[in-house]
């Protein structure tokens, strides 16, 4: 079995959006002052040739209670679906392309939003339960019933900081374990520290990952695997030893059904 083509899954990665570099260079000044944006502007004059960074791995266990959240301001949140294309994009600040927002609505995937008393978009999350895709590592990992992986969070400029993040986490999670869910997976990369922090009020981290990629290609030069792709929970009990730079062998996997990862 193979992951649709094209599958859309990396929960902050934004390689193919246009964001404007002035933007980002702002909000790593915001985040982290001069050494931040310093970091940035490395990153960007080698960008040409390699990528580099580390992305972060967080689980959490819906078996146990999910806490309700009010957010600070007046939103309503509930699931979207295709007819609310334009909202969609409004919450991600017009930095997501309609055809692949459409596509992930073909694959399955479900978009939760949370909207404002005048019915505008503020935030947008995804949920997929068949596959996640980590675009920075070049994996598309399979889920087993009962996982759910999260990705694509995001709140709109000027709407954070109001606890909408935490209301809608709650409100998907809680979603999620009415239907019998038993685990939520998702992962951020290192340079985004408002996500860590949203993420490490909601979730449990399990472990960090380095990589360096082929600007051109998009093939990841490290960690280099010998694989056919492995379920999500596989790779989190590979993380943190030496093994994880080459795991996940096909005899290994003798009595799984493999799927091939997508391009990036």
């Amino acid at each position: 079995m193979r992951p649709p083509e094209g599958l859309q899954g990396a929960g902050n990665t934004a390689m193919d959006w246009r964001f404007s570099f002035s933007s980002r260079i702002e909000e790593a000044f915001h985040e982290g002052g001069l050494p931040r944006v310093a970091k940035l502007s490395c990153r960007k004059l080698i960008s040409p040739w390699i990528e580099y960074g580390s992305v972060e791995f967080f689980c959490r266990d819906l078996e146990t209670p999910v806490p309700i959240c009010v957010p600070d301001i007046d939103v309503s949140i509930r699931q979207a679906d295709p007819s609310d294309i334009r909202i969609i994009l409004e919450a991600y600040d017009g930095s997501r392309f309609e055809d692949k927002i459409l596509k992930r609505f073909d694959h399955g995937d479900r978009c939760f939003l949370a909207l404002d008393e005048r019915g505008r978009g503020v935030h947008a999350s995804w949920v997929s339960t068949r596959f996640a895709r980590i675009a920075e590592l070049n994996l598309c990992l399979s889920l087993v019933p009962g996982e759910a992986y999260i990705y694509d969070v995001y709140t709109r400029r000027g709407m954070r900081r109001c606890r909408i993040d935490s209301a809608i986490r709650s409100f998907t999670y809680r979603q999620l374990r009415e239907e019998a869910y038993r685990t939520v997976f998702l992962y951020v990369r290192k340079d985004n520290l408002a996500g860590l922090r949203a993420a490490e009020r909601w979730l449990t981290p399990v472990g960090e990952v380095s990589y360096w990629r082929s600007s051109g290609s998009g093939r990841t030069i490290f960690p280099r695997y010998d694989l056919q792709v492995p379920a999500f929970r596989d790779v989190l009990e590979k993380i943190g030893t030496p093994e994880f730079i080459t795991p996940f062998r096909a005899q290994d996997e003798t009595n799984r059904e493999h799927i091939a990862p997508a391009s990036i």
